[in-house]
């Protein structure tokens, strides 16, 4: 008798438990209810989002037309050798595999498989001479601008230049 009283005091325990848990429970959710931005406000800011980002795609596009155009109007300049080596160097910073050689050097020169010198002197050989990173990067926020470079091509080649 005594142990079935003590079985019938732990399930009295298990249920009040319980109910205690879902009062919580529905407190909570009583009490959080409404604390978030409503469905009407999130779709519109997802529109006005929208509305951006197509503005900021139309923009862009108008101004790659612009740049195809000035490249087939604008003659060729006559580029003295520092600049045609110095647009040399950015082609060659923007080329996939130049950058994949980079890239492979630096885990050379990460692993400590090579020196810092041996690492400047294959960059070198890969890419050209580095003097005036100053006049580099200019030139790819010239190119940036007029088109040919796009956002992440050009971070991307700004990176290089930098050794980042």
């Amino acid at each position: 008798m005594i142990l079935g009283f003590a079985e019938s005091q732990n399930a009295i325990y298990l249920v009040l438990g319980i109910v205690v848990l879902l009062v919580a429970g529905a407190a909570c959710v009583y009490f959080l209810r409404g604390q978030g931005p409503t469905t009407q406000e999130v779709e519109t800011r997802l529109a006005e989002e929208r509305k951006v980002a197509a503005a900021k795609r139309r923009r862009a596009n108008a101004w790659g037309i612009v740049a195809g155009i000035e490249r087939v109007i604008r003659p060729r300049s006559t580029a003295t050798n520092a600049e045609s080596a110095a647009a040399a160097q950015i082609d060659a910073l923007s080329d996939p595999a130049t950058a994949q050689a980079i890239q492979n050097l630096q885990k050379l020169l990460y692993t400590r498989a090579i020196t810092d010198a041996e690492f400047e002197a294959a960059k070198n050989k890969i890419v050209g001479r580095v003097d005036d990173q100053y006049s580099q990067i200019l030139k790819l926020a010239e190119l940036h601008e007029a088109g040919i470079l796009g956002d992440v091509e050009f971070a991307a080649a700004k990176s290089r230049v930098l050794g980042l």
